[in-house]
């Protein structure tokens, strides 16, 4: 198995390009900057917390093989160099590892014409929102941006995405107790006889990495090798990069129009708050007093309000109002 590259990889593209909902290009440059330097978080007061994995990962990474037993029967091939490590031919920083290639039987010995093997797993929930239909190239956006930084770095011309669908959360088999590593080998054959495996096919998309590649240069250059951190999309992203906050700033017309308008938008959230509680104080209230007597199945263990046309407006249940 080849090492996990450390540079801007498939994984981390999305992120840097903003398509990724769960990382930003700061943590994407903590993540960096640890690895050329480790401790560089903390001789520079930035806050860096390595990602341990979850229910999801750890649910991925023990269905791999099995996806990829899937995706070899479904398209009568072979994948091969699974896990392989490959690098720009001009930007080393670029840098990916596939999850395999298709082996061609032509004998072709570069990556021009190869085909890459994606291997991927979700919930039944992700997969009506986020993918399209199978066999065409409509992949959630994230997933995409990774998928065309593959084809970018090793100059193959496409790649089937493979998916097991899960019609579960990976986080409610865990609390029950289940382990995917011991279910691995037994439920993809299941799911995929149930109709869970899906395959989508991606070529290579020369202008989307034209466009690409000035952003990976920008973010090396002035970030990396810069040691300067992107400006923070997010609260999340203040909070990591200032840490130990001190002294004191004279506002200029900027600032203090900010200043202004958070101080007014705070004050509407506290009354809109206090109006929210109130009026959930009198309808639970209200509810509760002209509730003799359950009337359907779904208000035998709550209060139930309905509109007179028989539409849920709210509910309490002892504990939560919604």
């Amino acid at each position: 198995m080849g090492s996990i590259p450390s540079g801007i990889s498939g994984s981390r593209a999305a992120a840097i390009l903003g398509f990724n909902t769960f990382k930003t290009r700061a943590g994407v440059w903590l993540d960096i900057m640890e690895e050329r330097s480790p401790g560089f978080s903390e001789r520079h007061g930035f806050k860096y917390e390595a990602f341990e994995g979850n229910a999801a990962t750890k649910w991925g990474t023990a269905f791999e093989f099995e996806v990829i037993t899937l995706a070899e029967m479904a398209t009568d091939g072979e994948i091969y160099d699974r896990e392989r490590a490959f690098e720009h031919p001009q930007l080393n920083y670029l840098t990916c590892h596939v999850d395999g290639i298709y082996k061609d039987d032509s004998g072709m010995s570069s990556m021009a014409g190869a085909t890459l093997h994606e291997g991927k797993t979700t919930t039944i929930y992700s997969f009506r929102d986020e993918w399209g239909e199978p066999g065409s190239d409509r992949i959630p956006e994230n997933y995409m941006v990774q998928v065309q930084h593959q084809l970018l770095v090793t100059g193959a011309a496409r790649a089937i995405v493979s998916v097991l669908v899960f019609p579960n959360r990976q986080d409610d088999w865990e609390a029950m107790g289940i382990d995917p590593v011991w279910v691995a080998g037994d439920w993809a054959g299941v799911l995929n006889d149930m109709g869970y495996f899906h395959q989508y096919h991606v070529e290579a998309n020369k202008e989307l990495h034209a466009a690409m590649l000035p952003a990976y240069v920008d973010f090396w250059a002035n970030n990396v090798l810069g040691e300067e951190p992107p400006e923070p999309a997010n609260y999340a992203d203040v909070r990591m990069l200032v840490t130990a906050p001190k002294g004191t700033v004279i506002a200029d017309e900027k600032l203090d129009r900010w200043a202004t308008e958070y101080k007014a938008i705070n004050e509407e959230s506290r009354k809109i708050n206090k109006r929210k509680n109130q009026l959930k104080t009198l309808l639970i209230a209200e509810m509760n007093a002209r509730a003799d007597r359950p009337v359907d199945d779904d208000s035998v263990e709550k209060i139930v309000l309905r509109d007179m046309r028989g539409n849920k407006l709210c509910q309490y249940d002892g504990k939560t109002f919604r």
